[in-house]
């Protein structure tokens, strides 16, 4: 359809083919950069989980559960979403680093990594 029209003489049929493939390929850049952009946040998300698990699953067994009661109880949240946040299923709230970091004694979530 698109290579009839571009043989037509009709400029206002040409107008056209161009606006639409310029039209397709805006929304494909915008599709492009919101994959991106997907993936980096992804990405970022990912590193705070993994960190939070890697170090809570070094934690004595025996401390799992005050821990765990811990940060639920200081950071607002469920133990679903405690959960969620070790599967890297959600994100780890940025304002919430310091409030982890504190009960675990130390810098396990990082500002710069993320």
């Amino acid at each position: 359809m698109i290579i009839n029209l571009l043989h037509t003489n009709s400029n206002k049929q040409l107008h056209f083919v161009l606006f639409f493939i310029a039209k397709c390929n805006i929304f494909a850049l915008d599709y492009i950069i919101t994959v991106i952009t997907t993936n980096k946040n992804n990405a970022q998300m990912k590193t705070a989980n993994k960190q939070l698990q890697e170090w809570y699953s070094s934690l004595p067994r025996n401390q799992f559960q005050r821990i765990r009661e811990e940060i639920i109880e200081q950071c607002g949240i469920t133990r679903a979403i405690f959960y969620n946040w070790l599967q890297g299923i959600t994100p780890i709230p940025c304002h919430l680093y310091a409030v982890i970091n504190q009960i675990a004694g130390k810098e396990i979530l990082s500002q710069e990594n993320n």
